[in-house]
């Protein structure tokens, strides 16, 4: 569950001050919960079926590294991708011309290896250089690739005090981006505070990949909405008891 203070420069914020709370949820506005693992799933936490465990805030599974990428792993997974993609436009960058040279020189004895080795310098090279640029996108815009193809709703549960009965479940579209901030703040979530340390493999970003922050759109909006709701229902129960009043 994710709470926001309203105010964030309070050191010692009172109840109404940090409230409502939102929170993912399902349909029926109850945490949810992995029934594989036997635990809840906090926000952007999916079951990875190949993992047999659930991933905190999963990005896809990737058999090249025989795991699940997600939030422990997420910075150093986009840094071997990118540094791999460097060092294979390298590659083809320094042997293509021995082999343009050796084609142009009928008489030169061109090792079949060189031709090899520009071959799969040009896949690997522009694949993942392609894939490095994806996943520097969704760095920037704090999303996973789970989040970017989702095609249903997300139900978001909006508390307005601490009894757990007292709220809302609201439907938020699923290119409705909840999380994006900043481009910066958004950067420094994955690979870290530290612009010395974002691109060597030692630290990853701040949090502990159990809550998320919204942007403020998205949680006025949220909020807003759930507010609606509540009054529309009220006054729906308010119609029908006059109706019975009437009877």
């Amino acid at each position: 569950m994710s709470m926001f203070r309203r105010s964030a420069d309070i050191s010692s914020p009172t109840k109404d001050q940090i409230m409502p709370v939102v929170s993912t949820c399902r349909q029926d506005g109850q945490p949810r919960y992995c029934h594989m693992c036997e635990c809840y799933k906090p926000e952007r936490t999916h079951h990875c079926r190949e993992c047999n465990a659930c991933i905190l805030k999963m990005d896809h599974h990737c058999p090249w590294i025989g795991g699940c990428v997600g939030f422990k792993n997420y910075k150093f997974f986009f840094l071997f991708v990118m540094y791999t993609a460097v060092y294979a436009l390298w590659g083809l960058g320094s042997s293509l011309p021995i082999v343009i040279q050796g084609i142009q020189d009928l008489e030169a004895d061109l090792d079949p290896q060189w031709l090899v080795l520009v071959i799969l310098a040009f896949i690997f090279g522009l694949t993942l250089t392609a894939f490095a640029i994806v996943h520097g996108f969704y760095i920037i815009n704090n999303q996973t690739t789970i989040e970017h193809v989702a095609d249903r709703p997300v139900e978001i549960r909006v508390d307005f005090d601490y009894t757990g009965q007292n709220y809302e479940v609201i439907n938020v579209r699923p290119e409705d981006n909840l999380y994006k901030r900043s481009k910066l703040e958004n950067w420094n979530s994955v690979m870290g505070s530290n612009p010395l340390l974002w691109f060597v493999p030692l630290k990853r970003g701040a949090g502990d990949g159990v809550v998320f922050p919204y942007n403020n759109f998205m949680f006025d909006s949220i909020v807003s909405k759930a507010i609606k709701q509540r009054r529309s229902l009220d006054v729906a129960h308010a119609g029908s008891y006059n109706n019975i009043d009437n009877l």
